[in-house]
């Protein structure tokens, strides 16, 4: 369970840009995911061709369950895949494809090396579900990432680093801080990307079932990600250029973990 308890006591921490000293960023190497998603939306229903066995497509292999709501047109399909849980979500007019980290005791949710993982799903979904990309008009990268950090000092000097709108106080108390910054894609000069990003820092808690006594706390930076082609300018050539789009939407994703908001 994630808990954003950012109270510092007085311990005599100063503000670490008052020292005249500021931490290297981390590498992106060194941050984790928790989760992935990549979204692709349609003109109208999702196309006929494109529903079935897309989880199977992926995978190779038949998923865990099955979930079908027909009254709301949704289908759901969800199994392990990559070290985590994949759930393939197929609604009206747009397809989802979400890998989960599962949680373990004393941990976080974690996936791996956010780019690789990152990459390794793209991969996925390109080879066994081309034409989903091909044929969407949008298209999303969400990304949770995570880096722990030595205590909640240090969480709040890194989003000070990290954060180049903001000047996060380490005496502060439930920081949270989110932005869009719109720009034009470098593939293809008629769409615009939005760069949403939410920032925290926290503690993940474990409590023993039996006494809920604590086993372990993670300070962490966490950061929610939301890369995605605006629905102002739709995407209207399809084909290799929306792979290319959904690459540069990964790569913005990353950008903003491994070199922080501005």
């Amino acid at each position: 369970m994630w808990y954003r308890l950012l109270k510092l006591e007085n311990s005599g921490v100063q503000d670490y840009r008052e020292r005249g000293t500021e931490m290297a960023l981390p590498p992106l190497e060194e941050w984790r995911s928790e989760s992935v998603r990549l979204s692709y939306f349609f003109a109208g229903e999702v196309p006929d061709d494109l529903r079935p066995g897309l989880w199977r497509s992926i995978v190779g292999s038949e998923p865990e369950t099955a979930t079908r709501r027909p009254a709301e047109g949704v289908v759901q399909e969800q199994g392990p895949f990559s070290g985590g849980q994949l759930l393939v979500i197929v609604g009206v007019d747009r397809i989802d494809f979400i890998l989960v980290g599962v949680q373990r005791p004393g941990d976080t949710p974690d996936l791996g090396n956010v780019r690789m993982v990152t990459d390794e799903l793209h991969r996925a979904v390109v080879a066994g579900a081309a034409a989903v990309e091909s044929k969407a008009i949008r298209l999303a990268c969400g990304l949770v990432g995570l880096y722990k950090s030595q205590s909640r000092e240090d969480s709040y000097s890194m989003l000070d680093d990290l954060l180049s709108s903001v000047r996060v106080d380490p005496l502060s108390r439930d920081f949270f801080y989110q932005v869009n910054r719109q720009q034009q894609s470098k593939i293809d000069q008629t769409v615009k990307l939005n760069r949403l990003s939410r920032w925290s820092a926290g503690i993940y808690k474990t409590l023993r079932f039996d006494n809920n006594s604590p086993l372990h706390d993670v300070n962490a930076v966490r950061v929610e990600l939301d890369c995605n082609t605006s629905d102002e300018t739709l995407i209207l050539s399809g084909g290799e250029i929306n792979h290319k789009l959904m690459k540069e939407l990964i790569a913005n994703a990353l950008s903003l973990i491994e070199e922080g908001e501005h």
